[in-house]
């Protein structure tokens, strides 16, 4: 993972970072499977806290009977003090994705996502979550049903645009790209027994090529949103 993080931050060749992926995938796909044929079949990988997940997928069929065979690795790592009202901790998850293996499309794929949690006083958090993926290999003429490219808009993700509306065609359809830059900060007040308020801004960037001064390329909102302290929060924003 080491060597595949310092790949990407050095912009190695999309060859180069996509065979390095491959070799990454087969080596823990091997040592996995060996070890743990039943439960690689029943795709029971992992333990609650430190979790390495290798799935061997051969799905995605659609109307056209496209199909794509990929391999992946996961990694979840959750050091939160509270699994549904959180006041301090991090949460980290990564995917590592290599699609190929005789399938009809052929790309390699990263997706990282690390969120932070700190207290300013008894009824108040800080909180901010960012995320980077990209895609490498990906043909423009791959028809991207199972929506693996990177979208952006709604509740949990830019706040400000509908579902997948922040990047449109010409005629107004969601458009992906290979690239997805994305960071939510807010801060969470505590009013009344269950009842709270978030302040809350997000800024990202979907991209075919990652910009030098990417800062001055993320496109932001902000907003205000209520919140109710259940296993279901709902958020009412205003933007």
């Amino acid at each position: 993972m080491d060597e595949l993080m310092d790949m990407i931050t050095k912009d190695e060749s999309p060859s180069g970072i996509s065979d390095a992926i491959k070799d990454a995938l087969y080596a823990k796909s091997a040592e996995r499977i060996g070890a743990h044929k039943d439960t690689v079949a029943n795709s029971l990988f992992g333990s609650t806290e430190d979790q390495e997940e290798v799935d061997s997928v051969v799905a995605d069929a659609s109307e056209d009977n496209i199909q794509e065979r990929s391999v992946s690795l996961k990694l979840n790592i959750d050091k939160k003090d509270d699994p549904l009202f959180t006041k301090k901790g991090l949460l980290f998850n990564g995917v590592i994705k290599s699609a190929g293996f005789g399938g009809s499309r052929e790309y390699s794929k990263i997706d990282i996502t690390l969120n932070t949690y700190y207290p300013l006083t008894k009824r108040s958090v800080f909180a901010m979550r960012i995320q980077f993926g990209k895609i490498w290999g990906w043909d423009e003429n791959y028809d991207d049903y199972s929506f693996e490219k990177f979208y952006l808009g709604g509740s949990t993700s830019m706040r400000g645009w509908e579902v997948l509306r922040f990047s449109e065609n010409e005629n107004n359809e969601p458009t992906g790209e290979t690239i997805r830059l994305m960071t939510n900060i807010e801060i969470r007040q505590k009013i009344y027994k269950s009842f709270g308020m978030t302040l809350f801004s997000d800024g990202g960037l979907l991209a075919e090529v990652f910009p030098k001064e990417f800062y001055s390329e993320l496109i932001w909102d902000s907003g205000i949103g209520i919140t109710v302290d259940t296993p279901s929060v709902s958020y009412t924003h205003l933007t």
